[in-house]
């Protein structure tokens, strides 16, 4: 199926005149879509793109219009692999979790603080580094494609900031 054109996306705004992205989330894909304040979307994708200029317009389209399509495809993923039985909710599994990242000793609660030894603190950056190893290597074994590299400094940025004092 071909792709439909980035300017079928673009919205001017009679008010403003400014320019947005805004385009339809299929329903079966509409959990997997949240705004950045961990909000569902809704029914739509809908982002200004602050511009009256067509030609950014059409650059910023085109960076929100991959950040969708990335989406899509991750959705796909997940829902490939998800188990169809699990009818937890986002925050039951967000608590599932943190529960496991307790019992693995590597929660941020746990972390060292820069009041202790350094060997405490690269014992935790250690065993932090092997359960996001082991992390990637389910991912590669069940046939996630990372869209990105999943880095520590997202993950843990404040064990970096510790240790960091510590030197």
């Amino acid at each position: 199926m071909a792709q439909p054109k980035l300017q079928n996306y673009l919205n001017l705004s009679p008010k403003t005149k400014t320019y947005s992205y805004r385009r339809r989330i299929p329903a079966k894909y509409k959990i997997h879509f949240l705004k950045s304040d961990g909000k569902l979307r809704g029914n739509e994708w809908n982002e200004s793109l602050k511009t009256k200029s067509m030609s950014i317009a059409l650059k910023k389209g085109s960076e929100v219009n991959t950040r969708f399509e990335c989406n899509i495809q991750l959705a796909k993923q997940i829902m490939a692999v998800s188990n169809e039985g699990d009818v937890r909710t986002r925050s039951q599994k967000t608590k599932q979790v943190a529960e496991n990242f307790r019992l693995l000793g590597i929660h941020p609660d746990q972390a060292p603080t820069i009041l202790e030894s350094e060997e405490a603190a690269n014992k935790f950056i250690s065993k932090a580094t092997e359960a996001i190893n082991e992390l990637r290597d389910y991912q590669e074994k069940v046939g996630l494609r990372l869209l990105g590299s999943l880095k520590m400094k997202y993950i843990l940025p404040m064990i970096f900031i510790k240790k960091c004092k510590l030197e």
